[in-house]
C-alpha cells in the first residue's frame, strides 16, 4: 500500500522543483569549468567570458582554445561574439607564461585576435601610466615581437595596448587616445586607437547606466578597405567632444600622412 502524501512532503517536493527550475534559467550559470550553461539572455556574453576563463584556469590555455574552437563551430551566435571570451583566455595566458612573447606563441587569431589583445591588456592594464615614458609605452610591442614567432604579433600587441590604456587611464577614452599618439607611425596610432575604442564599446555594452552613448566601434567596422582614416577621425571627434578641440587638433597634426591629417577632424 502506498502511503498518502502529506502536505509537508508535497511542499518540500514543490520547493525542490521550483528551485531546480530557477537554477536552470539563470543566464550566467557557470556550475563548473567543464559544462557550459550559458543561456541566451542579457548576461549571455558575460557568462561565456566567465566560463572560458574558468576553463582555461582549470585545463590550461591550449585546451581552452581548443574548447572554444569546437564550440564556435557549433554555435553561430558564439562565433559572432567570441572576441571578449578570447580576451579572458588571454588574461589567463598572461599569468601562465613567463613573457609576453611566450604567451603570444600559445595563442590563436580566431575571434578577431581577441586572445592577443587580452594578453597585452592583462600584462599592462594595471601599470601606473604616470610612471611610463613615451618610449616605454611604444617599445613594449617591439620587444615582444623579438620573443615570439607568431605572425602579426606586433600589430596585435599595439591593439592590445590600446585596450590596456583604457585600464591605465581608468576609462578616460580621450586621454587613452592621446597616449596612442606616442607611436610614430599612423598605422600604430590607428591600431592603438582601435583597441581603446573597442574597449570603450565593451564597457558601454556591459554598463547598466541609462546614459549609454553609441558604441564607437560600429562606425568604422563597417567601412570597406583601409579603416585607418576612419579610426583616426573618430578618435579626434571623441577627443574634441570630451576634452577640447585644441587637443583634437594636436592629435590630428601629429599624423604623418597628409590625407589622414586633412580628414582627421572631418565631421562627416
Amino acid at each position: 500500500m502506498h502511503r498518502p502524501w502529506t502536505i509537508a512532503a508535497i511542499c518540500i517536493l514543490l520547493l525542490g522543483v521550483l528551485g531546480a527550475a530557477f537554477v536552470h534559467v539563470r543566464p550566467t550559470r557557470v556550475d563548473n569549468a567543464d559544462t557550459r550553461h550559458c543561456l541566451r539572455g542579457q548576461e549571455w556574453k558575460s557568462c561565456n567570458e566567465a566560463y572560458y576563463s574558468a576553463y582555461a584556469k582549470k585545463h590550461g590555455v591550449q585546451n581552452a582554445i581548443a574548447r572554444i574552437t569546437t564550440d564556435i563551430a557549433l554555435d553561430r551566435e558564439l562565433a559572432d561574439s567570441c572576441h571578449s571570451a578570447m580576451h579572458e583566455i588571454g588574461h589567463v595566458a598572461a599569468k601562465a607564461y613567463s613573457s609576453l612573447g611566450s604567451a603570444f606563441d600559445a595563442g590563436t587569431n580566431i575571434c578577431a585576435n581577441g586572445f592577443y589583445h587580452g594578453v597585452a591588456e592583462q600584462l599592462f592594464g594595471d601599470d601606473d601610466i604616470s610612471l611610463l615614458s613615451e618610449h616605454e609605452i611604444t617599445s613594449i610591442c617591439s620587444m615582444a615581437a623579438l620573443g615570439t614567432s607568431s605572425p602579426l604579433v606586433r600589430l596585435n600587441c599595439v591593439h592590445g595596448i590600446g585596450h590596456a590604456l583604457m585600464y591605465m587611464t581608468e576609462g578616460d577614452t580621450p586621454l587613452a587616445l592621446l597616449y596612442c599618439e606616442d607611436y610614430s607611425a599612423d598605422s600604430d596610432i590607428s591600431q592603438c586607437a582601435t583597441g581603446a575604442l573597442m574597449e570603450e564599446g565593451l564597457r558601454v555594452e556591459r554598463s547598466t547606466s541609462s546614459e549609454k552613448f553609441a558604441d564607437p566601434t560600429l562606425f568604422c567596422s563597417q567601412v570597406l578597405g583601409d579603416q585607418n582614416d576612419c579610426w583616426l577621425s573618430q578618435s579626434a571627434k571623441i577627443i574634441a567632444q570630451k576634452r577640447n578641440v585644441a587637443d583634437a587638433k594636436k592629435f590630428c597634426e601629429g599624423l604623418e600622412t597628409p590625407l589622414y591629417r586633412e580628414h582627421c577632424l572631418s565631421t562627416k
